[in-house]
Order: structure tokens, then sequence, then C-alpha cells
């Protein structure tokens, strides 16, 4: 039985994907729980391969209380995909008898099996951040060969809830683009007004309706313009649902992006400031990436080009 601690963001959680998938290559009857903030649980509550989600609150109160759940799971091993001295301690109070971390994370002696960096397991220095979690389980020895692109899977309810809001849309059995515009910095965010336009001229050039998402109302509503589509109300779940669902994803380097990856769906990431090398998509679907010193720069044109690109090879 293993633990596996990611904290933290949607993308990161997404990008963790292949470590399940190469543990329960390497052995199919490992049970595997996922440690996660709340937010981040409806990601893995579905997934074929996860045992069980366990949401880890910020709160020290709440953090103390998992304490007596962790250790009654009888873990054998804890991998910390962290870094934090919260995950390293996590993976002491779990009880776990083997515990693997990275020798540079914080409080390294809590992990009685360390790896030296991804550096040196890949013997280069250009590893994506998939590469370099599942560093973790190839430094110790198992095969991570074929781990493969991330994954998801959406619950049964959500997918019920977007299939019934896309009836209502007359879109159930036609194709849309997903537009997502949100990003944790403003220099990753491309503005809302290349937003509105965009799904102008994916109404009229592709007869393809755009469902502009997000969670702050006032941006998505301004970035579907007339002819977008504003859902500000998903919850993440349903998220993955819709995005599941789209013929076509175009949005900044962030979490959904990563979810559109893990679908394999078609999609258009425009990048500011972040590192691709590190954070572009990891999938078996078609991607492209558009870069500008910040997202405000990248031009309508090089995203109009990248999107014919990746729709020509879905069409081929």
């Amino acid at each position: 039985r293993g633990l596996l601690v990611r904290l933290r963001s949607i993308g990161d959680t997404v990008l963790m994907t292949p470590c399940i998938t190469a543990l329960k290559r390497w052995r199919p009857e490992i049970d595997i729980d996922v440690a996660l903030e709340p937010f981040c649980a409806p990601l893995l509550e579905a997934h074929p391969d996860v045992r069980r989600v366990v949401t880890i609150d910020r709160s020290a109160r709440a953090r103390l209380r998992t304490i007596p759940r962790l250790r009654a799971a009888r873990y054998d091993i804890a991998f910390n995909l962290n870094g934090g001295s919260t995950a390293s301690l996590l993976g002491l109070f779990s009880g776990a008898p083997v515990r693997v971390g990275f020798s540079g994370y914080q409080l390294p002696w809590l992990s009685n099996c360390r790896v030296t960096s991804s550096w040196h397991v890949w013997q280069r220095e250009d590893v994506h951040t998939v590469e370099h979690q599942l560093a973790l389980i190839a430094g110790i020895g198992i095969p991570v060969e074929g781990a493969g692109p991330t994954s998801l899977q959406t619950s049964t309810e959500a997918a019920a809830k977007v299939d019934r809001r896309l009836s209502v849309l007359g879109l159930l059995r036609q194709p849309f683009a997903i537009l997502h515009v949100e990003a944790s910095l403003e220099s990753k965010r491309w503005p809302a007004g290349q937003f509105s336009a965009l799904a102008s001229r994916l109404r009229q050039r592709h007869g393809m309706a755009a469902i502009v998402i997000g969670q702050n109302d006032v941006r998505v509503r301004e970035a579907a313009g007339t002819d977008g589509i504003a859902m500000s109300d998903l919850s993440l779940a349903e998220t993955m649902g819709l995005i599941e669902r789209a013929t076509l994803f175009v949005g900044n380097d962030s979490g959904p992006a990563h979810i559109a990856a893990a679908f394999a769906r078609p999609l258009v990431v425009i990048f500011g400031p972040s590192n691709p090398d590190l954070w572009r998509p990891w999938s078996n679907g078609p991607w492209r990436i558009v870069r500008g010193e910040s997202a405000e720069l990248v031009s309508a044109a090089d995203v109009d080009e990248a999107i014919e690109s990746v729709l020509e090879e879905v069409r081929a």
C-alpha cells in the first residue's frame, strides 16, 4: 500500500498521475492513496487507479486530525512529491517504513530513502515536471518505462451534470471550444478582449461555439463577449467533464490546460514567463504552445495559426 503526498496546485496534481501509472504497472495489486488539499481532491476522486484521496487541509489542527487516518492505513511506502516541510512530516507521521524524497527537500532526514536529484536520475538537465516527479519512482529502482501521459477520469455525477448543461445549450452533439481565461499571475493571462475576439472568430471560421470558463465572473463575461458562452459557476469536477467533451481547448498556462492534456484534447496553451520545457502539456493528444515575454504580448495571429495547426493535425 502506497501513499503519494502532492499538496498545492491543480496542475501539479495532474502532472503527478504518471507516477500512479508507473506504480500500478510495477505492482498491479498495490493500493494507492493520494494526499491532496481539498480543492484539488475532485481531480483524483474518480481515478480508476486511486484507492482513496486523503484530503489535507491547511490548518495545523486539521493536519493533526489527519495523522490517525494515515497511520490506520498501514502504508508500506510513502512518496513525498511536494518538497515542503508539511509533506515531509506527513510522510513520517504516516508510519510508512519506507519514505521516499529528494535529498534537496526540506527536512530531508525525515525521508529514509533519498534520491539525489531528477537530473542525476535522467542524466540531463532538461527535465519536465512530470519527469521530475517520476524520478522519485525511478530513483529507487521501480521501472517507469511506459508510464505514459497524464490521466484523469470524470465522475459519473459530474459528467451527467455537464451533459444536461450542454443539452440545454444545444451543444451535446455539436463541436465546441473551451476558452480558459485565468492564471495565477497577471503576466500569464491573455487579455480578456483577445479571448472575446477569438470566440467570434471560432464561430465565424469553424462554426464552433466557444464556452468561456473561469472563477472570476466579471472576467469570464468580458472574455465571452457577444459570441461566447460564459460559465463561471462550474465545480472542478464539472470543469473536468466539460473539458473532456470539448473539440478544442485554448487557454493560459494553468491547471485546466493540464486537464485538457490529460484527456488528450486538441489544445493551444498561451505562455508568458513560465518555462515551457518544465510546464508544456504532457499528452498523447495534439497540442501547440504560443509564447511571449508576457501573455498579453502574444498576438492573435499566432494563436490563430496554432489553432489551425492543431485542428489540421486532428483532421490528418
